[in-house]
């Protein structure tokens, strides 16, 4: 995530969602330079790793008829999925996690440019 604040007010005036970001994203601004911080939490990767197999149901071809029609079956396959356990590089870390699943909750905080830290309005 990428925050704006005030530097005056430490009022949030925007940010860019997301773990990993292009170099367009970084070099964006919300507002003006002199007046707006810039704050990015780096996200790594923790090494962990979870597995999960599920049910997936699939329309196949089953067969064609002497006209053409095509007939359907459904089957069940099973999918794999690996899940990459991430966490933000940020002395709040509980409060990046609530963040990262509800972005604009930011809003209900200021950046304390002293602390380096959020705090709730």
């Amino acid at each position: 995530m990428i925050y704006f604040c005030d530097k005056e007010t430490g009022h949030v005036v925007g940010y860019i969602n997301g773990r990993i970001h292009s170099d367009a994203q970084l070099n964006m601004w919300i507002g003006n330079k002199e007046k707006t911080d810039r704050i990015v939490v780096d996200w790594k990767r923790t090494g962990k790793e979870t597995e999960t197999v599920k049910d997936v149901e699939e329309m196949v071809l089953d067969h064609e008829d002497a006209k053409g029609n095509k007939f359907f079956k459904k089957e069940v396959k099973q999918i794999k999925t690996v899940h990459k356990e991430w966490e933000p590089q940020h002395a709040q870390k509980a409060l990046m996690f609530d963040l990262d699943k509800n972005p604009k909750k930011v809003f209900d905080y200021k950046f304390n440019t002293k602390t380096g830290k959020f705090v709730k309005k």
